[in-house]
């Protein structure tokens, strides 16, 4: 099971980084709450963070993920 699970994951890294970043939204979200918990961020901001971080990964980053 945990095999074809990152099979598939890695054919979406490949494929379609997009339904990647779509599955593990919610560590992304889960990050940028424990930062608005730290002080890093005020809570109005957090979709605005989850934004920019999505954006970063498939602009710059995912690239070199792949």
């Amino acid at each position: 099971m945990e095999n074809a699970q990152n099979s598939t994951e890695l054919n979406w890294l490949k494929e379609n980084p997009n339904r990647l970043l779509t599955h593990y939204q919610y560590i992304v979200e889960a990050t940028v709450v424990k930062f608005i918990l730290r002080g890093f961020f005020s809570a109005n901001e957090k979709m605005e963070v989850v934004q920019e971080v999505n954006l970063r990964l498939l602009e710059q980053k995912i690239q070199k993920i792949q």
